[in-house]
């Protein structure tokens, strides 16, 4: 269906007849600002039970600290708390490398299939794991440990540069 219909028309159709019908995203404002498929998604039928169950709380930003809890934005009373967790996002940084070893383009890391950076002049480094699955992450990188056992034992090659990074741009342009 990625292939015949365009990704915001695709996006819509699984949000409004699926997912809209399991679970009213606005009611809890988790919904994101983007389409479905215009990010990689995740899918993940367990936050929901949580939210309905009472067992997460959203709150909003915290406006301060004080010795005993916090004080979040629009409130004037403390909410004692021993513990917070602050999920404010992610960002792709690997410090053990050097800087020139993964090259970036507009915040992105280019990886052919999301593991060999095609500039090197040999396949000696693959980032496994650098995936976002549907369903479970493991299998998808078992697959990624195998392909990478073969090209690092001769059995496999990979494609030459230029494919591999008309791969990547491809990628790219439809994660837009």
């Amino acid at each position: 269906m990625l292939d015949i219909l365009p990704h915001q028309v695709l996006s819509w159709l699984l949000e409004t007849a699926y997912l809209d019908l399991q679970f009213d995203q606005k009611m809890y404002t988790v919904k994101p600002n983007h389409w479905l498929f215009s990010k990689d998604p995740v899918l993940n039928d367990h936050f929901e039970s949580k939210l309905l169950s009472g067992s997460i709380v959203q709150k909003p930003n915290i406006q301060l600290f004080t010795e005993n809890g916090v004080i979040f934005e629009g409130d004037k009373e403390v909410t004692e708390c021993d513990f917070v967790i602050m999920a404010t996002g992610y960002t792709w940084k690997f410090p053990f490398l050097e800087e020139d070893i993964l090259e970036t383009e507009e915040g992105r890391i280019n990886l052919y299939k999301c593991m060999f950076p095609p500039h090197l002049p040999h396949a000696t480094l693959a980032i496994m794991g650098f995936i976002l699955t549907f369903g479970p992450g493991i299998p998808s990188v078992e697959l990624q440990a195998r392909w990478v056992t073969q090209i690092l034992a001769g059995k496999c090659k990979l494609p030459s540069k230029a494919v591999m990074f008309k791969d990547i741009e491809k990628r790219h342009k439809n994660n837009v």
